[in-house]
């Protein structure tokens, strides 16, 4: 790749990144006062993906220490959004997972979303501007699945390092 078409890559990921960022931000603050704060929506989020996890593993996915997470896992264990049970491996440790009213809580969340997005792109985007996002998320999921840890740049194979 010559440095022209790097700098037109660099510009391109630069204002994908701002845009992601702005969507997303945008999605957070336009929310519903008195919902779900978006750090135990993250760690609702983190226990879904990661099914049962000790508070170590999802605060390293977080990047937050696992003490910042102490507060957060009481209230969502008293609103019976998580369940800690001892693990059987390692007694000294606890198990987290998500319950069914955590899924159903963070369901509802998405739908709200999706449903602001949704309204907003009728608002503002022509079907086919509508058609080239349906096709930009694919490529989006593609990116993310691409994308190497610091230290693997331009060019770098995976597992290549610097």
């Amino acid at each position: 790749m010559n440095e022209a078409d790097h700098g037109t890559v660099l510009e391109t990921a630069n204002r994908l990144h701002s845009s992601v960022s702005r969507l997303f931000h945008r999605l957070r603050v336009t929310r519903a006062d008195g919902g779900l704060s978006m750090a135990k929506l993250g760690v609702l989020s983190q226990l879904r993906r990661e099914g049962v996890a000790t508070a170590t593993t999802v605060a390293g996915c977080l990047g937050i220490q696992p003490q910042s997470l102490t507060r957060l896992l009481a209230d969502a264990e008293n609103e019976g959004f998580i369940q800690r049970h001892q693990d059987p491996a390692d007694k000294r440790r606890s198990l987290i997972e998500i319950t069914p009213a955590g899924m159903r809580l963070l369901a509802e969340e998405a739908r709200k979303r999706e449903t602001r997005l949704a309204a907003a792109m009728i608002r503002a985007l022509t079907p086919t501007e509508q058609e080239l996002l349906r096709l930009a998320g694919s490529l989006m999921d593609r990116l993310a699945d691409a994308i190497e840890p610091d230290g693997a740049g331009p060019g770098k194979t995976k597992g290549e390092k610097t």
